[in-house]
C-alpha cells in the first residue's frame, strides 16, 4: 500500500498523543525509508516532464534513491556544469491512488472510532483532507522553498535548498544536494560532536522566528524532514507544506 496510507501514518509517527508509543516507534521508519519505485518508472516520468533525454539533462545519475516516502523519492544526480543536486520525483499516477485512498480511509476510520473510540483517527484523516493536493503541486512547493530561502538569508544557521528553476515541474523538483544528519539520529549527533541541547534551541528559534517573525512556516516537521550539520546548522527539506501565514495568526501567536 502506498500514497495517502503511506502519508497518514507519516503524520501519525509524530503524535503521540494520538497513538501509544510501540505504533509510533514502528511506523517511523515510514517517514523517509519505505520501498522506492522502479528505475524504469522515475526515468520515464523524468523524461517525461522535462521532454529530453536523461543523458543530455544530467552527467551523472544514481539509480538507487537517498530516500522514499509517501508520493515522492529523491535521487542525487550531477549537472553537466558539475553541481551535485537532489531530483525529487513524484510518483506516477499517484493523483488517482490518493483519491481512492481517502475514499477508503474515511470508510475505515468511521468503523474503527466505533470499535475502539481510544484511536483518534479523525484528525489525520482531516489533516490528509487539507495538506495532500497542496502536496502533490511541485511547481507550489519550488516556489515556496525560494522564499523561505530568501526570507532565511538573514541567519547563518538555517539552511533551505536552492531549486533550480529551469528543471521544476508539476511533478518534478530539482534543487541543490545539501547533506547532513536526521535530526532523531542522537547517536549520529553526539559522535559527530553536536550538542542535542544546542540543536533543541535552534529548533525552537527556528520556528518561532518563522511564526513570529517571518510570518512563513515550514508546516511538515517531521524528523524526516529536518536534518543537522555542525554548528549547529538547521537543513530544512521537503516544502510542499510550507505556506504563509495570516497576519491575524501572527499576532495571536505573538500574544500568546
Amino acid at each position: 500500500l502506498g500514497g495517502a496510507l503511506i502519508k497518514a501514518f507519516q503524520f501519525a509517527s509524530t503524535r503521540p498523543d494520538l497513538l501509544p508509543p510501540a505504533y509510533i516507534r514502528t511506523l517511523a521508519p515510514l517517514q523517509d525509508r519505505i520501498p522506492p519505485h522502479s528505475w524504469r518508472a522515475v526515468k520515464g516520468t523524468i523524461t517525461r516532464e522535462l521532454g529530453r533525454d536523461l543523458k543530455s539533462l544530467f552527467a551523472e545519475f544514481d539509480k538507487k534513491p537517498i530516500a522514499a516516502a509517501s508520493i515522492a523519492q529523491v535521487h542525487r544526480a550531477r549537472l553537466h556544469d558539475g553541481r551535485i543536486v537532489a531530483v525529487k520525483i513524484q510518483y506516477p499516477e499517484i493523483e488517482n491512488l490518493v483519491t481512492t485512498d481517502l475514499a477508503v480511509m474515511e470508510k475505515a476510520v468511521a468503523a474503527i472510532s466505533r470499535l475502539a473510540p481510544q484511536i483518534q483517527l479523525q484528525p489525520i484523516l482531516d489533516y490528509l483532507k487539507e495538506t495532500l493536493p497542496l502536496e502533490l503541486d511541485f511547481k507550489h512547493e519550488a516556489t515556496a522553498m525560494t522564499e523561505l530561502r530568501t526570507a532565511f538569508q538573514h541567519r547563518e544557521d538555517v539552511i533551505v535548498p536552492q531549486v533550480i528553476p529551469e528543471l521544476c515541474t508539476e511533478h518534478l523538483v530539482v534543487m541543490e544536494f545539501i547533506d547532513g544528519i536526521k535530526i532523531t539520529d542522537r547517536e549520529a549527533l553526539v559522535s559527530g560532536g553536536i550538542s542535542l541541547q544546542e540543536v533543541a534551541r535552534l529548533l525552537n528559534d527556528v520556528y518561532a522566528d518563522q511564526m513570529l517573525h517571518l510570518r512563513m512556516l515550514h508546516a511538515d516537521p517531521h524528523p524526516g524532514n529536518i536534518c543537522v550539520q555542525p554548528g549547529p546548522r538547521l537543513v530544512l527539506f521537503d516544502h510542499g507544506l510550507t505556506v504563509p501565514l495570516t497576519p491575524p495568526l501572527v499576532d495571536s501567536l505573538r500574544k500568546m
